[in-house]
């Protein structure tokens, strides 16, 4: 009877592996029908004409002086900025360089690289970029005003 019970448990899984195994190896002898080379691919997809983006704005702050311009114009300032940082340091080397075999203390200081900063989000028209500049520049100043020290109340000597 112990027998018995193996078989039954053994039966079924047998059958599964056999199954399994004449699946699997009739699938790999199966090789997807070949294309001919000259013959393209149908493109299903509708080509849709691209929409041109519109010209954003934004406030951009510039050695702490916030300015208005286009979207556009911030990434070519930017690289603008990069080459300058790049030559000015290039320079700087070499000066740095000739005092160095000349034996001279070389005391200028390291170029500075100059980065605009977007500050608020971008609008769609110049009249409210200017309005949201405005209104930076407006905390700024309360900010300013803010920051002079509080004035202490003199302890007493008494104690």
């Amino acid at each position: 009877m112990h027998q018995a019970r193996h078989l039954r448990i053994r039966a079924p899984a047998v059958c599964f592996l056999i199954l399994f195994v004449a699946t699997t190896a009739s699938a790999k002898d199966k090789k997807p029908p070949k294309r001919n080379e000259t013959e393209k691919p149908k493109d299903t997809r509708v080509e849709r004409p691209k929409r041109e983006k519109a010209e954003r704005y934004m406030v951009v702050e510039s050695d702490g002086e916030l300015v208005v311009m286009k979207s556009s114009e911030l990434a070519e300032r930017n690289k603008a900025l990069g080459s300058e940082y790049q030559a000015a340091f290039k320079k700087y080397r070499e000066e740095m360089k000739a005092a160095k075999d000349a034996g001279e203390k070389f005391t200028e200081p390291r170029p500075v690289k100059k980065s605009l900063r977007r500050r608020g989000s971008s609008y769609k028209t110049e009249e409210e970029a200017s309005v949201a500049r405005a209104k930076l520049l407006e905390a700024r100043d309360k900010l300013k005003g803010s920051r002079k020290p509080a004035a202490r109340p003199e302890k007493d000597k008494d104690l």
